[in-house]
């Protein structure tokens, strides 16, 4: 694991309270997933992506990490001290990639599939729109689901963006 890694990967196992997020209690040692072995995405495609994910300028990375069978999403944001981590509660990422969404007005899901019903709404709880100013981070299933997750104000939004 590259000198960085480690040292951002250290930084986030003794912050987790401070970063929690996604809930990644129990993670004794994080390892960065460098390539799938099995199944029809097998590789390193979408493993990680690069973008200016809390605006500051400078790039960011979005990467998957293994603790304990657990995978987790790590976005190493170069202006914080931790990098913020998101427990994807799967057991593979066969299915699962990374990706950077450039800047743009986005639309939950839900928000769509109701308005072609003659209706708009969503769950009074779920992001409806979305307006980014810089990159934010996809996170996605092949052929499924995705989800737009963006850094602002010092937090971590989320958008279901397709499904």
């Amino acid at each position: 694991m590259p000198r960085r890694a480690k040292e951002l990967v250290s930084a986030a196992l003794l912050l987790t309270a401070v970063w929690s997020w996604g809930g990644q209690a129990g993670t004794d040692e994080l390892t960065r997933v460098t390539e799938r072995t099995t199944g029809e995405h097998a590789g390193t495609e979408d493993l990680s992506a690069t973008g200016d994910f809390d605006g500051d300028c400078l790039p960011d990375e979005a990467y998957f990490a293994e603790s304990n069978g657990k995978y987790y999403l790590v976005i190493s944001l170069s202006g914080e001290p931790a990098p913020v981590l998101k427990n994807l509660r799967a057991t593979s990422l066969n299915v699962t990639g990374v990706g950077a969404q450039p800047p743009g007005k986005y639309t939950a899901y839900c928000a769509r599939r109701f308005e072609r019903r003659g209706r708009r709404d969503c769950p009074e709880d779920v992001l409806r729109e979305l307006v980014t100013t810089h990159d934010a981070v996809m996170l996605f299933t092949y052929e499924s689901a995705a989800a737009l997750l963006y850094w602002r104000n010092g937090r971590l939004h989320t958008l279901y963006w397709v499904d």
